[in-house]
């Protein structure tokens, strides 16, 4: 899709979850009730020995989000994410006299705002909901890793150029349950899927399964 067409669709996407604010705003002064959420997952992957080095990727993510429901079903809600992802490889390249092993370090923070449609009301112990809306995500990375020669298995460090952070229009989707386990505390799963550098040439995808609790007041 063109750039255009990107920023387009975001336009579109922000459009609409502005307007779904201003409702939710106008529907404050008369009903409504608010959520606050806190949520994180871990997840770690082993790719098997590349190179005589444990190939694996691990992933820390946490987060939170301000929710106000309104209408019965719909909420307004601000979220913040922020993950961190740690891929450790070993890297051959033939006809090279050394072996690299690297140690890439990539965190994410995503601030959205979302549509939020449940399918229960607020004295059910299960609630369902799907969710959706834009946002914006801040990227950084950085590298370290050391050589190996194959011949002597002397070892040095290598040096990386500096990777500068990244900014980008994001926007995300998911489905998940809250499970009512007092009047005012749930237990909450989800699953979201975030799509990065929507306003960029190539679009990114990000998927995030998490727990966590929800409280309403």
């Amino acid at each position: 899709m063109p750039r255009f067409g990107y920023r387009l669709a975001i336009s579109g996407i922000l459009a609409f979850v502005g307007l779904a604010s201003s409702a939710a705003l106008a529907a404050a002064a008369t009903k409504g009730y608010w959520e606050i959420s806190a949520n994180g997952s871990y997840f770690k992957v082993n790719n098997g020995i590349l190179d005589g080095e444990q190939s694996r990727t691990t992933t820390i993510k946490f987060g939170g989000g301000l929710a106000y429901r309104f209408a019965g079903s719909t909420s307004i809600e601000f979220a913040y994410v922020h993950s961190k992802v740690r891929d450790r490889f070993g890297q051959n390249i033939s006809g090279q006299p050394e072996i690299y092993f690297i140690d890439r370090r990539t965190s994410f923070e995503n601030y959205s705002m979302n549509l939020v449609l449940n399918f229960s009301d607020r004295k059910s112990t299960f609630r369902p909901y799907i969710r959706g809306g834009g946002g914006y995500m801040v990227r950084k990375a950085r590298f370290a890793g050391t050589a190996k020669n194959r011949f002597d298995l002397t070892t040095r460090k290598l040096s990386f150029a500096t990777v500068p952070t990244s900014y980008s229009v994001s926007a995300d989707g998911g489905l998940g349950f809250s499970l009512f386990v007092l009047d005012q505390i749930a237990l909450d799963f989800s699953y979201t899927v975030y799509a990065t550098d929507l306003d960029k040439p190539q679009v990114f995808l990000h998927y995030s399964v998490a727990g966590g609790l929800r409280f309403v007041f």
